[in-house]
């Protein structure tokens, strides 16, 4: 099959996340509200580095060198909870895992929590000390996309992650608005 790039269908596909009503697994979908609360998400999570360079340069005249060390602390600790996170709770919980919904909700809320400390730290321990919360913002993003694929048939996933893809850009350029 040829492969095509039309505007218009991302478009569609983006509409077809928002109005998935009825799963025949499950008897609804979560998919509107995974797919809202994602594009939230990414939008924030864009504009994210721009907006703490610019907030720790000037609250705590942080030099590039600084700013860089922190941010790649970040990173690495958000690398972590992605891959190591989940199978360190299950052990910790007797090999019972966490619901993917739940991952997705703590992720939320420990990035939620993160953002309004980050905001409020009155020192450098403070923004250091509170990297503890992205242990549990690593899984969002996969398990977000297999709540997605779950959410419908084997048929429309195709539809549901170009939707996705779109959400995703559209949020890298709604992004921009943090950084004015």
């Amino acid at each position: 099959k040829e492969l095509t790039f039309s505007v218009i269908d991302t478009f569609r596909n983006i509409a077809f996340l928002f109005k998935h009503k009825v799963n025949d697994i499950t008897g609804s979908s979560p998919l509107p509200y995974v797919s809202a609360a994602f594009f939230l998400f990414f939008s924030i999570y864009w504009g994210d580095a721009n907006v703490a360079v610019f907030y720790i340069k000037h609250k705590f005249s942080w030099d590039s060198d600084l700013i860089g060390y922190f941010q790649s602390t970040v990173g690495t600790v958000y690398v972590f909870s992605m891959v190591f996170a989940p199978s360190i709770a299950t052990k910790l919980r007797g090999g019972i895992p966490f619901r993917l919904m739940t991952w997705i909700q703590v992720g939320y809320a420990s990035r939620i929590a993160y953002y309004t400390i980050f905001g409020l730290a009155p020192n450098i321990w403070w923004l250091y000390g509170n990297i503890f919360l992205v242990l549990f913002a690593g899984p969002i993003v996969p398990y977000t996309r297999t709540v997605l694929s779950n959410c419908v048939e084997h048929s429309d996933q195709a539809r549901v992650f170009s939707g996705f893809a779109g959400l995703e850009t559209i949020a890298s350029f709604i992004s921009v608005v943090f950084v004015i």
